[in-house]
């Protein structure tokens, strides 16, 4: 298996910081492969799905990782009967400075962890709260002559109600 990484000119990639929207191909490759890309700034790697394009595959460069100035690394992973990393190339990106009119736009749909862990927490926050209203109400201390002698217990909707217990032949509890 001979599998090679193009720009869309079929010619090694070549980045330079804050581009934008770049394509890579990827040849050689039977199944479809999930491109990694990482750079020493990361701790774990963007995995992004290629796409097929006739008898090649396409895979979007993150643009995120265009506005560094540090080489990328692209692994080409496979998943067909085991998963394994086919390849693995190293891309530099040409520093320059980053442009007065330059307007990050995220163009791959890879999970923004941070994003995701803020929406937990979010989450986490609201049901905390919704938690801390539940037992606030106080149970009406006259609960009227026709509840005497019951006794109290948590009904299916979650609210206290009396209840009288089960009368056996002897009497009641």
């Amino acid at each position: 298996m001979s599998i090679r990484i193009t720009d869309s000119q079929g010619r090694r990639p070549r980045f330079t910081q804050w581009d934008a929207d770049r394509v890579l191909r990827v040849e050689g490759c039977e199944s479809r492969p999930f491109l990694h890309f990482s750079n020493p700034e990361l701790s774990r790697a963007l995995v992004v799905p290629a796409e097929q394009d006739g008898s090649r595959w396409t895979c979007r460069v993150p643009n995120f990782l265009l506005q560094f100035s540090c080489p990328i690394q692209v692994s080409v992973y496979l998943q067909e009967d085991e998963g394994l990393t086919a390849l693995i190339e190293s891309f530099p990106v040409r520093p320059r400075p980053k442009p007065q009119d330059y307007a990050y736009t995220e163009n791959v749909g890879y999970v923004n962890w941070v994003q995701k862990s803020a929406q937990a927490q979010a989450l986490l926050d609201e049901l905390e709260a919704r938690a801390a209203g539940l037992g606030r109400e106080k149970l009406d201390r006259d609960q009227g002559a026709a509840n005497a002698g019951k006794f109290l217990q948590v009904g299916a909707d979650g609210l206290v109600v009396p209840a009288a217990l089960a009368v056996w032949e002897g009497g009641s509890y």
